[in-house]
């Protein structure tokens, strides 16, 4: 299986969910998670159906882990069967969508907060066949109620292979889409419609753009040579990153910079200027 984590850039997940975890919060989770990040512009690449059949498997897992709890529970299933058929142009949303909010229903019955993320991951992965912003919530939930389960101080690790398995789950489903001999819903056969993640995604973006950000706060961005410098003064951004200034010529090419402090040495990475980590901050200066 794939590692989507390289030794330099392996983030701390459990220092990123700890405040939540010990808050009590249902949802340990988000698009602003830096570890879901790669994921997130993947699912952002895909067709409709592509993310219909990845939610569709994936979804699976969950179910099992539930109904080996409550045997005698069949409405998380029957919402998966029914959106199954909606996919394929059986039955129309109606009925579908009524299953679907009776799945998430079991949620208020179950005194459990693993068994109540993991009926919501169900609810909200077979609910991708309507809008394909419902995948993620197939994985904020399962990760949620991954860590319920493993624990708070072992959760790093088991949390790095389910997002590397949902990476290579999404990859095996992009290249096998097209042979599938399925009958799609005809909503599901329209390519031109685009992708709501994406598009959700990149209001999000530009609606938190740093370069504008440092600009209405009267500050510069911090250059690599700066960061360096502020790195003398003391020790920042140690489970975290920044980003900072980047030149015209890579910008030109899409790209953008940040940097941490790890093992006592600054580290400089790069990403496209189009990803998108809100929870990674910036590192600013102020002349006076």
């Amino acid at each position: 299986m794939r590692n989507i984590y390289s030794l330099e850039t392996d983030m701390d997940i459990r220092t990123s969910i700890e405040i939540k975890y010990k808050k009590g919060n249902k949802l340990l989770f988000s698009r602003d998670s830096e570890c879901l990040q790669e994921l997130i512009h993947l699912i952002e690449l895909q067709k409709h159906r592509t993310l219909v059949m990845w939610a569709f498997d994936c979804v699976q897992i969950p179910l099992v882990a539930f109904e080996e709890k409550y045997p005698n529970e069949y409405r998380p299933r029957k919402a998966l069967e029914l959106c199954e058929d909606w996919a394929k142009g059986i039955i129309k949303m109606p009925i579908a969508k009524r299953a679907i909010l009776e799945a998430h229903a079991v949620a208020k019955e179950v005194d459990d907060r693993e068994y109540v993320a993991l009926v919501h991951a169900i609810g909200q992965g077979v609910a991708t066949v309507h809008v394909e912003t419902h995948a993620l919530g197939l994985v904020f939930y399962e990760l949620s109620a991954i860590v319920f389960n493993v624990g708070l101080e072992n959760c790093n690790s088991v949390i790095s292979k389910k997002i590397s398995y949902y990476y290579e789950r999404l990859l095996y489903w992009q290249e096998s889409i097209d042979q599938l001999n399925v009958k799609w819903a005809d909503f599901l056969l329209d390519d031109t419609r685009p992708n709501k993640e994406k598009l959700l995604n990149q209001k999000r973006r530009n609606d938190n753009n740093v370069i504008d950000m440092a600009d209405a706060m009267g500050i510069e961005l911090l250059t690599e040579e700066e960061y360096q410098d502020l790195q003398k003064l003391g020790q920042y951004d140690t489970k975290t990153s920044s980003w900072i200034r980047t030149s015209s010529d890579i910008r030109k090419l899409g790209g953008a910079i940040f940097a941490d402090f790890r093992f006592g040495t600054v580290f400089v990475y790069h990403n496209g200027a189009e990803s998108y980590y809100a929870a990674r901050g910036f590192r600013g200066s102020l002349r006076v």
